[in-house]
Formats: C-alpha cells, structure tokens, sequence
C-alpha cells in the first residue's frame, strides 16, 4: 500500500501542473478581494463562482475553490482591521482587538499580526492535516448529535471569560443573543415559531446581516460624532506592518494553540469558523496576564482569532475529502464542484482519486505560504482606506452593509434586519453592553438547540446519551474546565498579588 508520503507526491504532481496552480492563484486573489468586502464570504463567493468551474479540470475545479476560501479568510480581517466590520463570520473576534489598535494609529501593526498568524496557523493546520488526513477523519464521525450539543455548550461556557466587567449587562447581552438563535422553527416539529409572519425568518434569522448592522452601524454613528480611524501617524500607511509580523513572532505559544484550536474545530463537520476563533480568543484572554487589556486593543487577541479561523480551514478540508462531509458552506460547493465533474464524493475518493485529494490538501498548504507575500501587498492598497475622507467612508460602509446583507439570499427583508441590527448595536454601545456574549449566545443557540432535540429523539429521551461516548466524557471535562480556568487563574493572581503586596 501507497505511504503518505507517496500519496503527497502524487498530489504535488497534480497540484503544480499549469491549469490547477494557475487556478490556485486566481482563486485566492478572488478570495482576498470578497472576503475583504463584508457580507461576502467564502461561501457565497465559491457559490457565485461555481459556474466557471464547469470549464475547468477536476483538480482545477476543487483547488480553484480552496484557494477562495484561503484567500477569503484572511481577506475578512482587514475590514474588522481598518473599519471594524467583519469581512467573513470567521473575523468576528478579530474586531474586539483590531479596531481598537486601528484607532490607537496602530493599523499597520494590527495588520502584521493579522498576516503572521494566519499564515502560521495556515501552514501548521495544513502540515498536520496532510499527515494525519486518515486518522483524523474518523475524529469527524465520532460526533453525533450529543458531542456536537456539548460542543456548543463548550462555547457557551467561553462567555463566562467574555461577559466583560460588568456581569450583569453580560448575561443579558447573552440571553437575547440565544433568544435571536432560537427564532427559527421548532427543530423538532417544524412549527413557526418568533417569524413575526415573514416566512423568510422561517428557517433561522440570517447571520451576516446581524453581524454587519451590530458592528457597523455604531462605527458609522462613531464617525458622524466626530470619531476617526486614529491619529495622522495610521495614515503613513504600510510603513509598520513588518512591525506586526515581528510581534506575532514573538508569540509562539499564543500562535500554536489558536492553530491546534482550528484545526480541531474545523474537523468537527458544522462547528463553524466563528466558534474556532471564539475559543482561541476565550483561552488567550483566560491566559492572559492582563486580561483587562482584551478588547482595548491587545495584540494577542488579534492573533488568536486570525490564527484560529486559518486553522479552521485546513481541519474543514479533512471531513470533506476524507468522509465526503461538508464542514460547511465553502466545503459543500466544493463537494458540489467534485460531483459536477462525475467524482462520488465520500470515504471511496481517498481511494480513488488520491492525487486529487491530496492535491486539494496540499493546495491549502501553499495558499498559506502564498498568504505572506500575497497579503502583504494586498494590505499596501487596502490600508489605504485610512486615507479617504470620513464624509466618503460612511455612505460607502453603510452601502456595503446594506449590499452585502441582500447579496447573501436574496431577500429585501435581510436589509431592513441590518437597520434594526444597527440600531440594537447602537443602543448596545450607548449602554455600555458587551457585543461578544450576544454574537457567541446567537450563533451557538441553533447549534445547541437543534442537536439537543436529535439526540434526546435518537435515545428516545435517555439523558445518558450525553455521557456515553468517550467524546461526550472527554467534552464534559473541557465545559469544567473552561467554567473553572478563569476563577482559577483569578484567585492564583490575587494570591500573588497579596504576597507581592506583603513583601
């Protein structure tokens, strides 16, 4: 039988023919390009892009595809970055610390870590998943329904390290955010449920024109009042960004645990990019010997959750080619792609298209290599915003929210969601109310709730399916831990500090 190292030869081979490299390249510019445009994701712009791959190979078709979702995941930072809106779901995290650095006139800088880590957590995600494609597949299907509820709770329980000084506003800002995940429809019967008659909000409430209109608006109105990007010295733009890159080397601990998280996370089918950079956030900050300074602009911040959501990437790859099972949006149309071009996806492409699969892999590996040098030089033109005149910067933010909010479904209701997002954001901003438990609280809420009601449906409502499995045992541990890390770490630093203070 073929070793791995066999199969990667195989795969080179593919993947530095003319037509699949050439295509690589297309694709990641494609994704650098949307992903930096918020409302458009990876997922929707491989979807809009799927049609040109019907003249393409089999291999050009699939690499084509994973260089979009590479280039989109670092292209969504650079809004969160410079304007303090997300590009893609998986920068979400990257707002809290970014733009703040971008309004202390460290822009250039924010952007350096930017591209360290997700470059770093790219190339050791990918490096991991290409050696260990194999194994690691059969981690995807060990979650059912049970671990993947229990995944979600791990993420509720990273709330208990973000709810911010104020714990009360930080509960209430989760409750309403898991009240906005559970509008959709009953997951068990499919009856209405908070639709308000619009049978668009019959699925669940849509995700990007929340996130767009929650951060946006308030930066919007921030301007109007006078704000501004920061100090003339950002505007002396791409001078500092090696800066950032030097900053983010000097972390490596912090770089590796938001790669290991991402991979991780992206492994498990349907977890979602934004859980990955939520958790590599949540642990920097418990870890943090200065956990006050998140969300003020700490570097560590930026590159938990950049690193994070470039592991995601290569650990979706993993369930997709091996088991033939979407980790998510992007990965479907990847699969869709495979299957326009008469390939069976599922646990049989490993075998017989080997080269492919390990093409695709290895494609993801070199797109993150090619994120230094091609992020680089895309910063020197995006940065750039910082030079245009606020009174054009509001009425273009505010379009492509608006834009961005339509072009995901397609439904004129998703733009009015964005206004009455904004106008929450705003009175979120004017209250002092934490942002991160109500975003954490609406995306996990479907996640918790509809998994919940498979398995106690599966077990005929036997709780004890929730500790059956080794994984189920293994994922209680980790909701302790997570519950009990920041107490912990808190009463050790007080300790500390009275015996500093004694001394």
């Amino acid at each position: 039988m073929p070793s791995t190292f066999d199969f990667i030869r195989m795969g080179a081979g593919v993947l530095f023919s003319l037509e699949p490299f050439t295509m690589l390249l297309v694709g990641m510019l494609v994704g650098l390009v949307f992903g930096a445009l918020p409302g458009f994701s990876s997922g929707n712009t491989s979807a809009l892009m799927l049609p040109l791959t019907l003249g393409m190979s089999n291999a050009g078709a699939i690499i084509f595809i994973c260089g979009i979702y590479c280039g989109a995941q670092y292209g969504g930072g650079i809004p969160s970055i410079l304007i303090g809106v997300p590009g893609t779901t998986g920068a979400i995290a990257t707002v809290f610390d970014g733009y703040p650095m971008a309004q202390q006139g460290k822009s250039d800088q924010a952007l350096g870590l930017s591209l360290q880590s997700s470059t770093f957590g790219g190339i050791v995600a990918s490096v991991i998943a290409i050696f260990l494609i194999r194994p690691i597949a059969g981690i995807a299907l060990a979650f059912g329904p049970a671990e993947m509820a229990l995944l979600a709770v791990v993420g509720l329980a990273i709330i208990a390290s973000i709810v911010g000084e104020n714990i009360r506003k930080g509960l209430l800002a989760t409750v309403v955010g898991l009240l906005m995940g559970t509008m959709s429809a009953d997951p068990a019967l499919g009856l209405s449920r908070l639709n308000f008659g619009f049978l668009e909000l019959y699925d669940s409430l849509p995700l990007t024109p929340i996130i767009m209109g929650l951060f946006a608006f308030p930066t919007v109105i921030e301007l109007i009042n006078g704000g501004s990007f920061g100090n003339k010295k950002a505007r002396e733009v791409g001078t500092k960004v090696m800066e950032g890159v030097w900053a983010g080397c000097r972390r490596p601990l912090a770089n590796l645990r938001a790669a290991l998280i991402g991979l991780f996370v992206g492994i498990v089918p349907g977890a979602g990019i934004d859980i990955g950079s939520f958790m590599a956030y949540s642990l920097e900050k418990s870890l943090s010997k200065s956990p006050e300074t998140f969300g003020k602009g700490n570097p560590d911040g930026v590159v938990a959750s950049e690193g994070a959501n470039n592991g995601v990437t290569a650990g979706a790859l993993v369930p997709a080619i091996s088991l033939g099972v979407p980790g998510g949006t992007t990965t479907a149309v990847m699969l869709t792609a495979m299957t326009l071009h008469g390939v069976q996806t599922g646990p049989q492409v490993l075998r017989n298209f080997p080269g492919d699969a390990y093409a695709v892999m290895l494609a993801c590996l070199v797109c993150s290599i090619l994120t230094f040098p091609m992020g680089y030089l895309f910063n020197k033109v995006s940065v750039k915003v910082l030079m245009v005149k606020v009174g054009y910067l509001i009425p273009g933010v505010f379009g492509l929210c608006i834009i961005g909010s339509y072009a995901i479904r397609g439904f004129g209701i998703d733009m009015y969601l964005c206004l009455i997002a904004g106008l929450i954001g705003i009175a979120m901003k004017l209250g002092d109310y934490p942002l991160p438990p109500l975003i954490l609280g609406f995306i996990l809420a479907p996640i918790a709730e509809q998994n919940f009601v498979r398995a106690i449906l599966l077990s005929k409502g036997n709780l004890g399916i929730f500790v059956a499995s080794p994984i189920s045992k293994v994922m209680w541990a980790v909701i302790l831990v997570t519950f009990l890390l920041p107490i912990v770490i808190h009463l050790v630093r007080s300790i500390q500090g009275r015996r500093a203070a004694g001394a």
